[in-house]
């Protein structure tokens, strides 16, 4: 059996312009990976997180660090 990965960008309205939340989903067994990554617009990469809030704060303290 083999496996594939699903992403798609997620934004429900709370992440700050300039970042990018992406959901990622290993298919194709039983018990399938999930997590959320963060990024900037630019592809600088910020982490992955298991919620999408916590990849959303990541976003929003990336914004006050700079």
């Amino acid at each position: 059996m083999s496996t594939w990965e699903e992403t798609s960008r997620v934004d429900r309205g709370d992440v700050p312009k300039g970042y990018v939340v992406t959901y990622h989903e290993i298919r194709g067994y039983d018990s399938p990976d999930r997590w959320y990554s963060a990024a900037t617009v630019r592809h600088r990469k910020i982490g992955e997180f298991g919620t999408y809030g916590q990849a959303v704060e990541a976003c929003k303290k990336d914004v006050k660090s700079k």
